[in-house]
């Protein structure tokens, strides 16, 4: 039994997944649910992609608020820059984005790897990067990753 259940990252929920959940649902007036994610992120895990459904139904067009301000990047960063173009289907744009970043600093917070092996990709990633994830994958605890 819940009041409230809040789910996050929702755009991965399929349609079997979101039958279940429906069912596990109290059948109560006073329950609320509240549905998180972007529906132009990630795909759903399975057939169907009901929470891209849901945003862009005209019926439930009162229940839904599209936030617009991000607070992970800038609005004038690359990364903002490439996902514009990326929804808005600009596609000589987003090569644009893309063949600009080969910089291995990450100098504009983008970096395009041509390579399509894994070998290749490791071996091509900037050192920002690869030190980042090495510090996620060799930490001694969870709490040695706060700064």
């Amino acid at each position: 039994p819940c009041r409230v259940l809040v789910l996050d990252e929702c755009s991965m929920i399929d349609t079997l997944l979101w039958r279940a959940l429906l069912d596990a649902l109290p059948e109560s007036p006073h329950t609320k649910l509240i549905l998180l994610g972007d529906p132009n992120q990630l795909e759903s895990v399975g057939m169907g992609s009901v929470f891209r459904e849901i945003s862009r139904s005209s019926a439930l067009s009162d229940a839904c608020v599209h936030l617009e301000k991000s607070h992970r990047f800038g609005e004038k960063s690359a990364i903002s820059k490439l996902s514009r173009s990326i929804e808005k289907n600009e596609a000589s744009e987003t090569i644009a984005l893309l063949e600009a970043s080969t910089d291995s600093t990450c100098a504009n917070g983008l970096f395009w790897n041509e390579s399509t092996s894994i070998d290749d990709v490791l071996k091509n990633l900037p050192p920002i990067i690869w030190d980042a994830m090495n510090s996620v994958a060799f930490a001694d605890r969870i709490t040695a990753l706060a700064r």
